[in-house]
């Protein structure tokens, strides 16, 4: 989303068949969609963890004993900085960058530092915090999801299912979309470790993370998506796949409407685990951790159709022609803008969410080493784990009836966005 990477494919499969562990847990799924709805999968959102927070990352496409189930497609390792990985002492290391996006016209800020001490190979700390404000803004021209024309129409009679005509699918969702989304992010890790001999070392991990966003969907849109329309039949043209690539079609209505999401969402994790080797034939590794995700939503959509003077839904002409990867579009109503005083309520709607999820997991896992020519090391562990998904959506809806003047009208509660797409 944005032009900016928040999950992971692999072997083409979606984010929802790869899993991800952070420092040995699986990270919770829950991101949403570009429009700031719950995601609802699997798949874990990377845009609430900072690139700079870990300091590796492996894929691994074939499945092992050792390895959790939940990932079809593959495993996606991350880790954070461990102190003792570094040479006696103390280091520090930071960044500051600015990035300019000319859509949303912004500098965005982001700021990284880290700091870890390693006491004689003996104790170690390491703490690491990133914080960054981004803004985001795309415009585009869409076409929707393609219907067939029977569907859409509800016409059994002259557009009965079985026939050409009938089974032609149309771009039923015609419209000029603009995306606003301003971002702010802060995230911290934390990491102890103590070796108080050369055979058992013991680590404690901390991560956090905190994402707050607002996302500004402004939808102007002409849906041909009601058994009121009458396509115009000398209009169409159908190419040879069954597509209506050019059209007219009549009793059509317009619409605009804002849809604005708040979003906050917070991430917890932290873990207990140890590496001990109580000869040169064994290693027992004792693990134990524990990670919260909740994302807290509230959706508010408010569309206004365009009426005459009785508060009658107006309707008129459109046609739309495909054009190589994108479909153009007019009305002979209006262009959205010149008649605002005209576009009256259509429907405020107010979906609040609330996504949660936890995990304790606990694990032992214990490798027995072999001086054979065939045979390095047999691997074998148990592994527990607890895991709650809760997800709660309320859905509230206000439709205006009878009078346009009851309620506010496009031109009380506008605001004017330049539309800028460029071929």
């Amino acid at each position: 989303m944005n032009g900016e990477g928040s999950q992971i494919n692999v072997r083409g499969l979606g984010p929802q068949f790869t899993r991800v562990e952070i420092n040995g847990m699986t990270a919770p799924g829950g991101g949403g969609d570009r429009l700031g709805k719950n995601g609802g999968g699997r798949g874990f959102s990377f845009e609430l963890l900072p690139s700079e927070l870990f300091s590796s990352a492996a894929v691994t496409k074939s499945s092992e004993a050792s390895q959790s189930e939940g990932g079809l497609a593959g495993l996606v390792s991350l880790d954070t900085p461990k102190p003792l990985d570094h040479e006696e002492g103390i280091k520090f290391s930071s960044s500051l960058q600015g990035s300019y996006s000319e859509a949303p016209d912004s500098i965005d800020p982001r700021a990284f530092f880290t700091i870890s001490n390693n006491i004689d190979d003996l104790f170690g700390v390491s703490f690491s915090l990133a914080h960054s404000q981004s803004k985001f803004r795309t415009d585009g021209v869409e076409s929707g999801a393609w219907r067939s024309l029977n569907t859409v129409t509800g016409d059994d009679v002259n557009y009965a299912a079985g026939t050409k005509l009938g089974d032609a699918l149309i771009a039923n969702g015609t419209r000029l979309y603009t995306f606003l989304e301003e971002r702010d992010n802060t995230a911290a890790t934390l990491a102890l470790q103590y070796r108080p001999s050369e055979t058992l070392m013991l680590n404690f991990d901390v991560i956090y993370s905190s994402l707050s966003s607002e996302k500004a969907a402004h939808r102007n849109d002409i849906p041909l998506e009601h058994s009121a329309i009458i396509p115009i039949d000398s209009s169409l043209v159908i190419d040879d796949r069954g597509v209506v690539t050019a059209g007219t079609f009549d009793k059509v209505q317009h619409r605009v409407g804002p849809r604005i999401t708040d979003l906050d969402d917070t991430f917890y994790q932290s873990s207990f685990s140890a590496e001990w080797l109580p000869n040169d034939q064994w290693k027992i590794t004792p693990y134990i951790g524990y990670s919260k995700r909740e994302a807290d939503r509230a959706m508010t959509l408010l569309s206004f159709k365009l009426n005459d003077s009785n508060g009658a839904a107006t309707s008129g002409l459109m046609s739309y022609k495909v054009r190589g990867d994108y479909v153009d579009f007019n009305s002979e109503l209006t262009d959205f803008s010149t008649s605002p005083e005209d576009f009256s309520l259509n429907v405020l709607i107010f979906q609040p969410s609330v996504d949660i999820g936890d995990e304790v997991t606990s694990k032992l896992d214990f490798t027995r080493y072999f001086e054979h020519e065939n045979i390095n090391d047999v691997q074998f562990g148990v592994r527990y784990t607890i895991r709650n998904k809760e997800v709660r959506e309320q859905d509230y809806r206000i439709s205006r009836t009878g009078d346009p003047n009851q309620a506010p009208t496009l031109d009380q509660t506008m605001v004017t966005l330049d539309f800028e797409f460029t071929r």
